[in-house]
């Protein structure tokens, strides 16, 4: 049983990361699904300190390589919340800022990283983090990947 709970996160993350979001005529972020279907995205441009809703879309400032700021967007996905936890732009930013940092000391080039969109998801007491970043590889070209970091927000801990 606890193994098909600990799934269960997984496979609505992998459900979620097949879309696309982009901007209609009228300026609204959609989200396109891999299945056809589509869902338009509340877009914020609220304070750092209020509560976030399920499926908001949120523009956050993080650094690339070069310790640049790039805007990188980001899906907030609000699962379950059990325990006393706010979700805030704030709190988002912070656990992206340090994905980003554990995502370039994987690299061979650091500084050519370049952070592109995410998706951030409150299950309970676990915040993940999914980063979207493209870097280069060492004949100078253009790479994408991707990175998922898990954390305990009651422990302050990562989960491995």
């Amino acid at each position: 049983m606890n193994k098909y709970i600990t799934l269960l996160p997984f496979l609505i993350l992998s459900f979620s990361l097949h879309a696309e979001i982009v901007k209609n005529s009228h300026g609204e972020m959609i989200q396109l699904n891999s299945n056809g279907t589509w869902k338009k995205i509340k877009e914020s441009n609220q304070s750092n300190t209020a509560p976030l809703e399920n499926n908001q879309l949120l523009v956050i400032e993080a650094k690339d390589g070069n310790d640049n700021p790039v805007k990188v967007n980001t899906l907030v996905k609000i699962l379950e919340s059990t325990i006393n936890i706010h979700a805030t732009k704030e709190t988002v930013s912070q656990y992206i800022h340090l994905t980003s940092i554990m995502t370039k000391l994987d690299l061979k080039n650091e500084y050519s990283f370049v952070p592109r969109e995410s998706l951030v998801t409150f299950d309970r007491s676990i915040l993940e983090v999914y980063l979207k970043y493209t870097s280069k590889n060492d004949f100078g070209a253009d790479v994408t990947g991707d990175n998922i970091i898990r954390y305990d927000l009651q422990t302050q801990k990562i989960i491995p």
